[in-house]
């Protein structure tokens, strides 16, 4: 979906950017950043899905990176939306989208010392090396509010399985979009 995206905003050999973009360079660069990042996120995602957590060696560095490449990934659909309508997408509370996204804020993200929404209240976790799996993990965490640990058995697979969903909608509503501007430009044109 990410080539596709990249594939209509370049087709017609900057018809696009003359239209839409030639007296607003920063949104031209938001988009051209978004999709290189876009383009990369995805990759490094599909890499994921298809090795897994490699070796053991490998285990934290493709374990830390997947959840790098959804946050870069969320981030880059989010700056293309916005580059070409105006503003992001506005995702609906606890999808899977933001799901993944506090998931990773508190596994991998800021383990040591998360905030939890309560002035001067953290939470610290971890994972469980033992448990990692492509599909699942154990994350412990200590939330200074409740004063007391709490261990969770994370489907992660589940998780992000609803996430890729998700993305690729979005990224469907984007290529609509970039679609319609390109249509635009059509009908200017003749």
């Amino acid at each position: 979906m990410a080539d596709a995206i990249r594939d209509a905003v370049n087709e017609d050999h900057g018809v696009l950017y003359d239209r839409f973009f030639n007296t607003h360079h920063d949104r031209w660069y938001q988009l051209c950043s978004g999709l290189d990042t876009l383009g990369d996120a995805t990759d490094a995602l599909m890499e994921f899905e298809r090795g897994g957590l490699g070796t053991q060696a490998e285990t934290y560095l493709r374990f830390y990176g997947m959840f790098q490449a959804v946050i870069l990934q969320q981030d880059a659909l989010d700056a293309i939306n916005e580059a070409l309508v105006g503003s992001a997408e506005a995702h609906l509370k606890k999808t899977s989208w933001t799901k993944i996204r506090d998931l990773r804020n508190l596994a991998v993200g800021h383990p040591t010392d998360k905030k939890n929404g309560v002035p001067g209240k953290r939470m610290r976790s971890f994972v469980a090396r033992v448990t990692i799996t492509a599909r699942s993990f154990l994350v412990l965490t200590y939330d200074e509010v409740q004063e007391k640990p709490v261990t969770e058995v994370v489907a992660f697979g589940t998780i992000y399985d609803k996430y890729k969903d998700e993305a690729v909608a979005y990224a469907h509503q984007i290529l609509h979009s970039v679609m319609s501007l390109r249509g635009s430009v059509e009908t200017a044109g003749s």
